[in-house]
């Protein structure tokens, strides 16, 4: 087991946070163990682990994505995702791609393979349409890897969308869905809060069908999702 830990700090400067910090801790020992280098400084939002712990992405206040070897804890790739700041990113296609989704209303999938090169994007909302609530931006990606789930800035509730490679894949090669796709809208929502959900989540195991929605109004709801059935 590694007995490290990640935290991010912001920095308090001229009475204003404007720089921050990105360190790995021992946990048998409460120590500094490394700090990684953010170039240029700024405050990092959101992290996460790859499965093994031998990468980690950070999605930071500049609108940069930056991918650190966590062996050498050196970083090996960045660039900028989104304009405003990167506020949830999650690792997916089996940790090929992280979702990252940004201030600017966009939820994007980059791939890994190849540096800026946008796998799929998605509009939460727009300037021409801006949220009808706060969007409290979380991101919760199924145990398949088909859907992912956020909080609706429409409505108090959940989101779902579509995150299908094989579907996007068979579109591509019809020459129906261009390489650096536009996807479609949200394909389902989890209505039940009276107030705009604040978390998400969604269940390991992808026959439970189990998603979760938690909401300022204290609540939080565990939905099962059920498959239609057409006729």
């Amino acid at each position: 087991i590694n007995a490290e830990y990640m935290g991010a700090s912001a920095g308090l400067s001229g009475g204003q946070f404007d720089m921050g910090s990105l360190t790995s801790w021992n946990i048998q020992t409460s120590k500094l163990a490394n700090k990684l280098l953010l170039d240029p400084p700024t405050i990092v939002n959101t992290i996460r682990f790859t499965h093994n712990g031998n990468m980690l992405a950070a999605g930071c206040a500049d609108g940069m994505i930056r991918i650190f070897d966590m062996i050498t804890c050196s970083p090996i790739m960045g660039w900028p995702a989104h304009t405003g700041q990167v506020k949830c990113l999650r690792f997916c296609g089996q940790e090929t791609t992280v979702l990252t989704a940004g201030e600017d209303g966009r939820i994007v999938e980059w791939s890994l393979h190849n540096i800026r090169k946008i796998v799929r994007s998605f509009t939460v909302f727009n300037q021409a349409a801006p949220p009808v609530t706060p969007w409290n931006i979380d991101l919760a990606i199924d145990g398949q890897e088909k859907f992912f789930l956020t909080p609706s800035p429409r409505a108090p509730a959940g989101a779902i969308f579509q995150l299908d490679q094989v579907a996007d894949q068979q579109l591509q090669q019809q020459n129906v869905l261009p390489r650096t796709a536009t996807c479609g809208g949200v394909v389902q929502l989890l209505p039940g809060h009276s107030l705009p959900v604040t978390a998400v989540d969604w269940h390991w195991d992808p026959s439970s069908n189990l998603c979760v929605t938690a909401s300022e109004d204290h609540s939080v709801i565990v939905s099962k999702l059920v498959p239609i059935q057409r006729t």
